[in-house]
């Protein structure tokens, strides 16, 4: 019987993938914030190493407005006041008919909060800041350590193989 080094290669490869599987990949497709108060928590707060990879990928930073929830990875670091929809959003219990009328009045009676002072050129200078020291930093990460970000498609696949895993299908 006549095995190849590769052979031999591959089997042990697999042997050590089933003793020690490697930690699942973290990086994203997207990362919503609602501004860039909510941007800055996020990429402080969130681990910026991906098992896999090396650097966590964040993705596509996309812009929400504040009624709609963030990633549930991210709500802890979101440093906005609670709003009326999102909460009923986030809820893990079944949401009926006049859970969302009530949510709706409450939204509609609240008055704006803080958050509708901040100056809207304000939050864009400083989310475009934000947005190009995540760049920098993502673009020199190779440079200093000679691997590669996953690409978009490498994302995507491992993201489907998440959203499947995890019972949605």
């Amino acid at each position: 019987m006549r095995t190849s080094f590769h052979d031999l290669e591959r089997r042990i490869s697999r042997i050590e993938r089933q003793i020690q599987p490697p930690a699942p990949c973290n990086c994203r497709l997207v990362t919503h914030f609602h501004n860039a108060h909510c941007l800055a928590a996020i990429l402080e707060k969130t681990e910026r190493k991906c098992p896999v990879h090396g650097f966590r990928e964040m993705g596509f930073l996309f812009q929400r407005s504040c009624p709609y929830p963030v990633v549930d990875e991210d709500n802890q670091f979101c440093p906005c006041p609670p709003h009326p929809w999102r909460s009923l959003q986030l809820r893990r219990d079944s949401v009926t008919k006049e859970d969302c009328a009530a949510a709706m009045q409450a939204w509609h009676d609240n008055p704006p909060g803080p958050e509708s002072n901040f100056e809207f050129q304000e939050n864009s200078d400083r989310t475009k800041s934000l947005f190009k020291s995540y760049f920098e930093e993502r673009h020199q990460w190779p440079r200093e350590t000679g691997r590669q970000l996953p690409s978009l498609e490498e994302r995507r696949i491992l993201h489907a193989k998440q959203y499947h895993r995890s019972g949605n299908r």
